[in-house]
């Protein structure tokens, strides 16, 4: 049943977020393979990639003192073949930087679409092995065009490659899709000007103008697409994720207190009744209360007799006995 499918190997060590990135990947190969019914060969991984923002399309890398402890072999054109080995490149461009001390670096430029941040230095660092510790430096950038403002700056460019047209002859003279500062500047002028115009994000993702510039800024297209249903009907819309947070937030809370309250009541109530004291027995109706209910009845009181009359009392019923 398996064996037209291919071996996948992941690796779910390391940091959190790689462990996070393999299994999410294993899920969706499984979903697509299992439950969709379509093959592996059918599967991106560069789109899992893309997707979850771990491509590194565009590396600079800085090869420091070429010149000490044998790097002199380490030339323009090795370089770019070891380059070209490790990654699947459209663009490789190589510029060299006198140093001040003495020396020169080298600058490479890759474009590329198989690095990701958790492999390219380590595998620029297998690749090239006479530099060691900060001799070699690797930085990822947003665009193409930084990454050749800082190889072209100032410094003599050696080597030009492309994937289509192959080595560039005179590289030097070669013109490189770089704007000016000027035309930076326009840019960003006119970018304000749309936004300045808008009074919510809602608008800013319906306008046209900005759909190229948006979707290359958002690392997934599946957020994307919320982002554009949600402001497109913010009143209806609610993501099932969190349709499904708020329901059990308010499950748990509610739970939370009434258990709170049963807690409460059952540790409170010996406190409450060692601080209210022995409550006193109900005692019958005192003599007081039966004289004000007469007089509200209307009754005439029999007037009180004193214990002096009691006794003589008792003494003429003696004497009579007699």
């Amino acid at each position: 049943m398996f064996s037209s499918y291919p071996t996948i190997r992941l690796s779910v060590t390391g940091t959190k977020n790689r462990r996070h990135s393999s299994r999410a990947f294993i899920a969706r190969v499984v979903r697509s393979v299992f439950v969709n019914g379509r093959g592996i060969s059918s599967f991106s991984s560069d789109a899992f990639r893309l997707g979850h923002g771990n491509m590194r399309p565009r590396l600079l890398l800085t090869l420091s003192h070429n010149e000490k402890w044998g790097r002199d072999r380490v030339t323009p054109s090795e370089i770019l073949a070891r380059v070209v080995k490790v990654f699947e490149c459209q663009k490789v461009l190589v510029s060299e930087e006198p140093h001040l001390a003495g020396g020169s670096h080298y600058h490479v430029g890759i474009l590329n679409s198989t690095a990701t941040r958790y492999n390219a230095a380590r595998r620029l660092r297998d690749a090239f092995p006479e530099f060691v510790g900060a001799a070699l430096h690797v930085s990822f950038h947003r665009s193409w065009e930084t990454v050749l403002r800082y190889v072209m700056k100032g410094q003599r460019v050696l080597l030009s490659w492309d994937a289509v047209r192959g080595l560039i002859l005179n590289p030097e003279n070669h013109e490189y899709p770089i704007a000016d500062h000027h035309e930076m500047l326009s840019k960003t002028e006119k970018l304000f000007e749309i936004l300045a115009a808008k009074r919510s994000w809602g608008e800013v993702i319906r306008e046209p103008r900005l759909r190229s510039a948006l979707f290359a800024r958002y690392s997934s297209t599946k957020k994307f697409y919320h982002d554009i249903v949600r402001y497109r009907s913010p009143g209806e819309y609610l993501a099932p994720r969190k349709l499904v947070s708020w329901v059990l937030a308010v499950s748990l809370l509610s739970l939370g207190i009434f258990l709170m309250k049963e807690q409460i009541s059952l540790h409170l109530s010996p406190i409450l009744g060692l601080l209210e004291g022995p409550r006193a027995p109900v005692q019958p109706e005192t003599a007081a209360t039966e004289v004000a209910q007469q007089l509200a009845a209307g009754e005439q009181l029999a007037p009180p007799l004193n214990s002096s009359t009691r006794g003589g009392s008792s003494a003429n019923h003696g004497d009579g006995r007699r």
